[in-house]
């Protein structure tokens, strides 16, 4: 049994800090309505941005814009009240630059999956996405998919699958679960 279950708290030590702010990307609304319950729940401010979707290469040069006037004109005056002095751009200069790098390994990593059969599962795939959004900017972020990447890469060589090597139907899931 857990110590919550019990009604004990988690050890000083252990515990997160709680966050002045709370910054969602709404891809989808269990996001927000997580970001939302955790602002109720810890009495903090939350500040909403809006990723629209992309289906073809026209909606992208619209989409950034639209994104980048919600980072501009909400979320970093946001942000710069909170820390009480400018937002760090070169700060997030560079933690894009990793992130893109990441996404460009990752983006091989998925097309890797066309294979049969299959080097990796859909969890796979969910999972490989947390050092890009957790750790951006952090050291291994690159180096986690490069590995990656050659793992798969490997696996599609030598037919390794994820599953069992009678692959015979693929199932494909709409979003990620919550």
């Amino acid at each position: 049994v857990s110590m919550l279950a019990r009604g004990q708290s988690p050890k000083p030590e252990v515990r997160v800090p709680l966050p002045d702010v709370i910054i969602c990307g709404r891809h989808c609304p269990e996001q927000a309505q997580t970001a939302e319950l955790l602002a109720r729940r810890l009495k903090v401010p939350t500040i909403m941005v809006d990723f629209p979707s992309v289906h073809r290469d026209s909606d992208m040069e619209p989409a950034i814009a639209y994104y980048e006037r919600q980072l501009k004109e909400v979320a970093i005056p946001h942000i710069e009240r909170v820390l009480g002095h400018p937002y760090p751009y070169d700060k997030l200069s560079e933690v894009m630059a990793t992130v893109k790098k990441c996404a460009i390994l990752r983006g091989q990593c998925l097309e890797l999956a066309r294979n049969v059969p299959s080097p990796w599962t859909f969890f796979d795939m969910c999972i490989s996405i947390a050092p890009m959004v957790y750790l951006a900017g952090q050291p291994g972020t690159v180096e986690y998919y490069e590995k990656l990447k050659a793992e798969l890469e490997y696996r599609v060589v030598h037919k390794t699958p994820a599953v069992v090597p009678e692959e015979k139907y693929r199932l494909y899931w709409d979003h990620i679960l919550p």
